[in-house]
C-alpha cells in the first residue's frame, strides 16, 4: 500500500545546485513534497541545498515560466559511484 502523501510525477529536468558543493544534476521525479535527482556529488542526508529546477517548458518560455527555486533537505543519497540518487524534501519554495 502506497504511504506517500503526494503522487510522484516523472520530471525530466535540469537541476542546478546553487549551494554547498554546487553542480548540475538531472531530475528524475517531482512531487508536492520533494524531488528525486541524479547528481555527480553525493550530498549527505540532512544537508540543506538551494536548487533551481529547469524544465523544457522553462527553457522554451523562460519569461512566462520562471525556474522553480527552492530550498530542500536531503533525505537520502544512494549509490557508490556517480551518478548518485538524491532524494530531497522541500523546505521552502520561492517564486
Amino acid at each position: 500500500m502506497e504511504r506517500r502523501r503526494f503522487r510522484r510525477l516523472p520530471a525530466e529536468a535540469e537541476v542546478r545546485v546553487l549551494s554547498e558543493k554546487s553542480g548540475r544534476a538531472r531530475g528524475k521525479n517531482l512531487s508536492g513534497n520533494g524531488i528525486l535527482f541524479e547528481s555527480e556529488v553525493p550530498y549527505d542526508p540532512g544537508v540543506i541545498l538551494e536548487i533551481e529546477v529547469l524544465t523544457a517548458t522553462h527553457k522554451a518560455f523562460s519569461r512566462v515560466f520562471p525556474a522553480l527555486c527552492a530550498k530542500v533537505r536531503v533525505v537520502r543519497a544512494t549509490g557508490k559511484a556517480p551518478p548518485f540518487e538524491i532524494a530531497a524534501a522541500f523546505v521552502e519554495v520561492k517564486r
